[in-house]
């Protein structure tokens, strides 16, 4: 309990101050680039850490750091955005719930990062947010998505939301299917920390769109889905 409660604190104070860090740069450096490698980064690796996780990266060659991508990997724990932040060497927004914003401080610099924020329930919103999305792309930043929505209780895998398939053919941005486990092992069920644990992250080859379009984008999901599904099964193989 003792190391819960410390590593959840530090995790907190840690937010706190690389958030001022954060802003205090934007005022100074405009490109978000800048801020992404330099105080998320280093934020993210800080809490893995302080926590006792080791991470371990595969496929990594698998992408292009000058290319822009739409990521889009499974989600389950708290620690997968620690994880794809410390891990991945390309600077990326996250499309996120918009009750994130509403958090003092911390929901400043998601929009100063342009973060996108959505409301699903919202669809002129939501079709706003996509266009939105559509311009950063083009820009030359990536993006990342967790397709399932939300986080996966029991470890299996949830339906995927179409909204990121969707940005995917409107944008002509290839999709780079990302598969994370051991994150949920980091935290016990009465929501205490376990001791050292390793999460693996095993980055895809890119799933071109362009052979896709709004009439069969089941087909752009099922390609994805059957990607991340194959390298979970592969990852927890090599773990036992």
């Amino acid at each position: 309990m003792f190391r819960t409660i410390y590593i959840n604190t530090f995790i907190a104070i840690s937010t706190f101050f690389f958030a001022i860090l954060g802003l205090f740069t934007l005022i100074f450096v405009k490109k978000t680039k800048f801020t992404h490698f330099h105080i998320a980064m280093p934020w993210a690796r800080n809490i893995l850490r302080v926590s006792g996780v080791q991470l371990r990266l595969k496929g990594i060659d698998n992408i292009d750091p000058d290319q822009p991508y739409i990521f889009m990997a499974n989600h389950q724990s708290r620690f997968d955005i620690f994880s794809l932040i410390a891990g991945l060497p390309v600077s990326f927004k996250f499309i996120m719930k918009r009750e994130l914003l509403k958090i003092p401080l911390f929901g400043l610099i998601l929009r100063k990062m342009r973060y996108i924020a959505i409301d699903r329930k919202n669809r002129a919103e939501a079709i706003k947010t996509i266009n939105m999305a559509v311009t950063i792309l083009r820009d030359g930043e990536s993006i990342l998505i967790f397709p399932e929505g939300t986080r996966s209780r029991d470890g299996q895998l949830l339906p995927f939301k179409k909204g990121g398939f969707h940005l995917a053919i409107k944008s002509e941005c290839d999709i780079v299917p990302i598969s994370i486990s051991g994150s949920r092992e980091i935290l016990r069920k009465k929501g205490t920390m376990k001791g050292k644990r390793t999460i693996i992250m095993a980055i895809g080859r890119p799933v071109p769109v362009s052979v896709y379009s709004e009439d069969n984008i089941t087909g752009l999901i099922d390609s994805v889905r059957e990607v991340i599904i194959r390298h979970r099964v592969d990852l927890n193989r090599t773990e036992r």
